[in-house]
């Protein structure tokens, strides 16, 4: 199980973002090796705001947020009312701006890694879970022959 950011998705999907080519490998390995991987429901806000805010692509954005619901090994996690109280808490306590907190909350609620870009939030989370980059956990897991 991995837990993903919506900046990994971002870079997944846009080819001329600085980490695309990592996070498109990662991408490949969850779908070819049916990776378990869960997002909570605000990464479809959070993605579909960015592809069309650095592209000016609405249609790209919609398709990204089709792919997102239609994957079978992905789970899309509600924001409850308790687990956003999970997520302020974990706000609180490692200093993340709202929305990384909650992605930080769900990885600490799925005992499993975050994959992220954003280097405060790989910081920051670390008392809480394991944070990474698509690249770290690619070195961490590789192919198998």
């Amino acid at each position: 199980m991995i837990v993903a950011d919506a900046s990994f998705w971002v870079a997944a999907f846009l080819a001329q973002d600085a980490h695309h080519d990592q996070s498109a490998r990662l991408l490949r390995r969850m779908v070819t090796d049916d990776i378990r991987v869960s997002s909570p429901t605000l990464a479809l806000v959070e993605v579909a705001g960015a592809l069309s805010r650095r592209t000016g692509n609405k249609a790209l954005a919609e398709s990204a947020i089709r792919y997102l619901q239609l994957q079978s090994w992905l789970t899309l996690s509600p924001l409850s009312v308790a687990f956003a109280e999970a997520a302020a808490r974990v706000a609180i306590t490692c200093s993340l701006r709202g929305a990384d907190a909650v992605y930080v909350a769900l990885a600490r609620q799925e005992d499993a890694p975050l994959i992220a870009l954003d280097d405060e939030m790989l910081r920051r989370s670390a008392p809480a879970i394991l944070a990474m980059t698509p690249g770290e956990w690619l070195r961490q897991n590789p192919d198998r022959p």
